[in-house]
């Protein structure tokens, strides 16, 4: 069993249909401000483009794999979203932990999802800020985030 699967079309496009939908998602380019997602409450958004952040991402990527495993079931998946490119289903508990995708975007919107939409991760390549939602997945994190990447705003929980 792969723990990577490519999303097949039909299922990319309800996915990402629903996703626009329940987060409102306003991709832009030219905003740096105000964020492209209705973001959830519980919410903290944090800052990647300072050298602290970037110094760190592999130790972001390692927290977060923990993080998923600790609130997705032993045989459960997540949707792992690169905005106009492939798309996955994410099986956490199943592989070395490598990544084709990592937490950081890379020039285009990266989200990691529960397959449920109750929790995830909201990267955005050009504010270089990344959106973690849901009391699940902020539990799981246990305030370790903070440590790593500065908070740029945040509600709930």
């Amino acid at each position: 069993m792969d723990t990577w699967a490519e999303l097949d079309r039909d299922e990319y496009d309800l996915v990402w249909d629903r996703f626009d939908d329940v987060f409102e998602f306003r991709p832009e380019y030219h905003e740096r401000v105000k964020p492209a997602i209705s973001e959830p409450s519980p919410f903290v958004t944090f800052n990647l483009a300072d050298d602290r952040a970037d110094a760190r991402l592999d130790a972001v990527n390692a927290l977060f794999l923990n993080a998923f495993r600790a609130v997705i079931p032993a045989d459960g998946r997540m949707f792992v979203l690169d905005w106009q490119h492939t798309s996955y289903s994410y099986f956490p508990h199943r592989g070395d932990g490598k990544w084709p995708l990592g937490i950081y975007p890379d020039g285009d919107y990266f989200i990691f999802l529960a397959d449920d939409f109750s929790f995830g991760t909201f990267g955005h390549p050009w504010q270089l800020s990344l959106c973690v939602f849901g009391q699940p997945l902020l539990n799981a994190l246990d305030g370790r985030l903070h440590q790593l990447l500065n908070v740029v705003r945040s509600a709930g929980g």
